[in-house]
């Protein structure tokens, strides 16, 4: 309903609903409801649901039933008030009868029938709900969803009812009445669920929203509102900003005390789960503690000396709730997995579950946890691979001192061990450890930890604690998985043997030796590693297999397949070869690369080669072409001459366009000298290598003139995001003559892609600097999709039409006509255009006739709207005449 001075408001309404005489156990049909309370809106928003505590006064009859703010309460064996003076006094009696009704079956309409007689105080209902949401003709379709996410006093509904909203693809105009009627609430809701999607319909109202003065809500619910939407803002402005902070300061959240009674704690000496218990118990985690002075004969409060490091977090006494949460907020919003497992870890760990205990602050706990809990479900859900990312930053963030429990390395009390790892184990007992003593798998969803089988040998591997790693080794040798296990490559088996946990070691070393008893051929990164291995029966056999490895080119070319850490060795190696070795080398790396996905970067020093040598290997490249599995290799290597190289070599050869795709279609440009066509560039722009890329640069800047006639592969060009390509179709541009410039201009004008229409608008004064720019001109920019070009055409209309065309008459007509003449468009530019014609036409009477005629056709038209500005318009001008 609305409220005395027309606000939206809600009426609650509070009573008892009695047991059956003779049924205890049920509850009769109707409520007897014998109190209201209303909560009005402001400046047109709907109000925020407020958490209130129906209970009497101190002292007081206990029939003296009164409504206070939880904040305004203690509980002290039962609720207490801080001050009589704060209960709501909106919160009033019914009258002696009240209004009954069947609780369980009584829909909108009849608790309208039976309230519509009782007049409240400071409330008047509406019938129909959409009579006070009042929604438009456009958005009626949305109304249940929108009524049930106005009304509905539950959280979680109501960001399920406002996900649900968002997934319909609604328009501007539904967000913007969200934002202009909503809670603060809500409208906080709104602006991180947009910030998630990089969806910035609703930028400049999270701006003035940060401006505004207005405080149509309480200053806690505004302070709320307005972080959120500094949040949505800074997903757009500061995106890569703000990420890097969060990813330097995050780790500040888990609150490791930094001082003891006063004197600072040595680093290197953090304290265990014990020590945290120990001073949650003796209460050192509240703000104050009390002692007796014997002088003053009384208790004096005393403030506890600093405990923390100062920091985003925490002002050194207690930890900042608001930054807190800010930062998990912003963490899903940036999709970083990571932060989230890590974050979900300092909430499971001794340093803030016990300040939490301590303090008596048991919700807030509570409240983090769950919102994590439900966002890495989620995560489990929508991407499987993905959520290990956070289980992975979360599992493997535990340590030996992270229990929370009075029995040491018991972890039975951790929230998300507990639900991730051993979510189906009822636990019988509290002080037996019977995470460890218990075999089996009981993780939360099994299919998703055997689908990311790799993740799990990840997490076997580096876990720091028995109880993870023993979870993650009955999930290796479950039977689902046996096959899986087999094929683990080498280096994931000596990955395993460094497991903490003795059963995955043993697991891990048996499969490796296995292994190298059945091979007879190893990589040089696999020998590398066993070396390393702890397992001295490993270590022997690699010993043995390494003396066969030497560094000839055949070798060379097998250790540069093994990555990045090998490319010192792998070039010290190649730079004592000589012209023939070199050569051998680069035939041995052809040859091993069939067997390999992995395209590595060659040391380039075809140099040394003679000229024979170099045909020779070009000739040997250009037969790879039709080979997928060394196309990367083959490309790498091609490159390695300069352009002008390739292009003699390639005289004479023979290139079937369909071998090699992008790359044959690169080099028979080359061989050409022709610029590719536009399909090729497209290809080259979207799936193009470095390579073919500074190819296609290098024959467009070589033949600039073959572009002059192709105005599509011209904006293909300029909306690339190849910044030298963008300039390349610039100076194609200017140097056309002028008439094919404004065809291409109009073309360009045209693209969605703001860095080329922002061009275009730079160029439309010089192009037409003597000439009106034409009129299909201006429709093409009225209805370009970009606010940019629409506002430029829109303020160079507005300035000319607001001055009269500035002595230039047909100037002005020229715009007054297009403007008008367009259908259904610019109902403000038309607006603006009638109410100048009549002072127009006052300066210019010999163009009235003309005006006149237009206005006249005008008012004959069957478009309501502009016949009659139309016939107004004329009217004016008579009367002026007159």
């Amino acid at each position: 309903g609305k409220d005395n001075l027309g606000s939206p408001s809600f009426l609650f309404l509070y009573g008892l609903q009695k047991h059956k005489a003779n049924n205890s156990d049920t509850l009769e049909q109707n409520a007897t409801f014998t109190h209201y309370v209303v909560f009005p809106g402001s400046k047109g928003h709907f109000p925020s649901f407020e958490a209130v505590k129906i209970t009497h006064s101190y002292r007081s009859n206990v029939e003296d039933l009164k409504m206070y703010y939880k904040k305004d309460l203690y509980k002290y064996y039962t609720w207490r008030a801080h001050d009589k003076d704060t209960s709501l006094g909106s919160f009033k009696q019914l009258g002696s009868q009240g209004i009954s009704l069947p609780y369980f079956e009584s829909t909108y309409k009849d608790y309208y029938n039976a309230a519509a007689s009782i007049k409240f105080y400071n409330f008047t209902p509406v019938e129909n709900p959409n009579s006070l949401l009042n929604l438009s003709s456009g958005l009626s379709q949305y109304y249940d969803i929108i009524y049930s996410l106005y009304s509905n006093t539950s959280l979680y509904m109501r960001k399920k009812y406002l996900k649900q909203l968002m997934g319909l693809t609604p328009p501007k105009e539904l967000y913007q009445f969200l934002a202009k009627t909503g809670s603060c609430e809500l409208i906080s809701g709104l602006f991180l669920e947009l910030a998630k999607l990089s969806n910035p319909v609703l930028l400049n109202e999270a701006e003035n929203t940060l401006v505004d003065s207005s405080n149509w809500a309480g200053e806690s619910y505004m302070d709320g509102l307005k972080r959120c939407a500094s949040i949505y803002i800074d997903s757009f402005k500061q995106r890569e900003a703000k990420i890097e902070e969060l990813q330097q300061t995050y780790h500040e959240m888990d609150l490791h005390l930094g001082f003891l009674n006063g004197e600072e704690i040595p680093e290197d000496k953090w304290l265990g789960a014990m020590a945290y218990r120990k001073y949650s118990l003796q209460g050192k985690f509240n703000d104050y503690y009390y002692e007796y002075n014997y002088e003053q004969r009384k208790s004096i409060k005393i403030k506890y000396p600093m405990r923390y490091k100062k920091s985003l977090y925490t002002d050194g006494f207690s930890l900042n709730i608001v930054n807190f949460k800010n930062t998990i907020q912003e963490a899903e919003i940036y999709d970083l997995r990571d932060v989230i497992g890590r974050v979900a870890y300092f909430l499971d760990a001794p340093r803030l579950v016990y300040y939490f205990i301590g303090r008596g602050e048991g919700k807030p706990l509570k409240y983090f946890r769950r919102q994590l809990k439900r966002l890495i479900n989620s995560y489990f859900i929508e991407d499987s691979q993905k959520s290990m990312l956070a289980i992975k930053s979360l599992l493997l963030s535990y340590t030996e001192n992270d229990y929370i429990c009075k029995f040491n390395g018991n972890y039975q009390f951790n929230y998300f061990i507990k639900h991730y790892l051993f979510y189906s184990l009822n636990i019988n007992s509290r002080r037996v450890n019977e995470f460890l003593n218990r075999n089996g798998r009981y993780e939360f969803m099994p299919e998703i930890w055997d689908k990311n089988f790799g993740f799990v040998v990840e997490i076997a591997s580096m876990a720091k604690i028995d109880v993870i790693s023993k979870a993650m080794y009955h999930i290796l040798i479950s039977p689902t998985n046996q096959e899986k296990l087999s094929a683990l490559p080498l280096e994931k088996l000596i990955m395993l043997s460094d497991s903490k946990y003795g059963p995955v070691c043993e697991l891990a070393g048996g499969l490796i030796i296995d292994k190298l008893r059945s091979e007879n051929d190893y990589d040089v990164d696999i020998i590398f590693k066993l070396l390393k291995s702890n397992n001295p029966e490993i270590q022997n056999l690699a010993q043995a297999y390494f003396s066969k490895i030497n560094l000839s080119p055949i070798n060379l070319s097998r250790l540069i397949f093994m990555g990045d850490e090998y490319a010192g060795l792998a070039l010290r190696g190649i730079e004592k070869l000589n012209a023939s070795e070199y050569l051998g080398f680069l035939y041995a790396i052809i040859e091993n690369a069939e067997n390999s996905e992995f395209a590595p970067d060659i040391p380039n020093r075809v140099n040394i080669l003679s000229d024979s040598q170099k045909q020779q290997l070009f000739s040997c490249l250009i037969k790879g072409l039709n080979s997928k599995n060394t196309l990367g290799l083959i490309e790498n290597m091609i490159f390695l001459f300069p352009l002008d190289e390739i292009k003699s070599f390639l005289a004479g050869t023979e290139i079937s366009q369909g071998a090699g795709s992008l790359l044959s279609s690169i080099l028979l440009s080359v061989k050409n000298s022709q610029i590719p066509n536009d399909s090729i560039i497209i290809d080259i722009l979207e799936k193009g290598t470095p390579n073919i890329l500074k190819a296609l640069v290098e024959i467009i800047s070589q033949n600039p003139g073959q572009l002059k006639s192709r105005f599509a592969s011209l904006l293909i060009l300029m909306e690339s995001d190849v910044h030298s390509l963008n300039e390349l179709s610039k100076q194609a541009f200017d140097s056309l003559d002028n008439e094919n410039k404004k065809r291409l201009h109009s073309i360009i004008l045209d693209s969605p892609v703001e860095k080329v229409y922002g061009f275009a608008i730079a160029k439309l004064e010089e192009i037409y600097k003597n000439e009106h720019i034409p009129k299909e001109f201006l429709i093409q920019m009225i209805e370009h999709p970009s606010p940019d070009v629409k506002n430029f055409i829109t303020e160079k209309i507005n300035a000319l039409i607001s001055d009269l065309g500035g002595g230039d008459s047909p100037l002005f007509i020229y715009y007054a006509k297009s403007i008008l003449f367009l259908p259904n468009r610019l109902s403000a530019g038309k607006s603006r255009v009638y109410e100048a014609l009549p002072s127009f036409v006052k300066i210019n009477p010999d163009k009235r006739g003309e005006i006149e005629s237009m206005l006249l056709n005008i008012g004959g038209s069957n478009i309501i709207l502009d016949s009659e500005r139309a016939l107004v318009a004329l009217a004016k001008i008579r009367k002026e005449a007159v």
